[in-house]
């Protein structure tokens, strides 16, 4: 432990309360590969942290700032990002979300939305969804249903810091 005078930080599993790591600070933080199952971040701040191929299942991430921080290959499944800011947070093209439609599965990540074999931006989406869904023979419903669903992806996106 650290004699220096910067309050430590300890990061909690969720469940348990147990400390899992105890740093001086989470700014730039190099967790590459870290096993934060479960853990308690709400309100950290980790901007430019290296959260490379780090596991981050169930993490709870509420109001944290991830502005800049390297997310290739973290294991996001789960994680509570509810008012996070993922503001220039890098390599974060994993999936954010899928959706079963009644016609096609619809994967979002936080620049693009694939629904088949089709991938455009949630914007390129919203613009076009309806024409989109009569060449591929949908039903007025279908159509419906899959507007509803791309509404739904832009305030997802839109809570994840505005990524688009």
């Amino acid at each position: 432990m650290s004699q220096s005078s910067k309050p430590m930080v300890e990061i909690k599993n969720r469940c348990t309360g147990a400390v899992m790591l105890s740093l001086e600070s989470l700014t730039g933080a190099d967790l590459r590969g870290a096993d934060l199952r479960g853990a308690d971040l709400r309100g950290a701040n980790l901007t430019y942290a290296n959260l490379r191929v780090a596991n981050l299942t169930d993490a709870d991430l509420t109001g944290a700032d991830l502005t800049g921080a390297d997310l290739r290959g973290a294991d996001l499944t789960g994680a509570d990002l509810r008012g996070a800011d993922l503001r220039g947070a890098k390599n974060l093209d994993r999936e954010i979300l899928t959706i079963i439609g009644s016609c096609h599965v619809i994967v979002a990540s936080a620049r693009v939305v694939r629904i088949g074999c089709q991938c455009h931006t949630i914007d390129a989406w919203l613009d076009k969804f309806e024409s989109i869904g009569k060449a591929a023979g949908y039903t007025a419903e279908q159509v419906e249903e899959y507007g509803g669903h791309l509404r739904k992806i832009k305030a997802v996106l839109a809570l994840l810091g505005g990524a688009q």
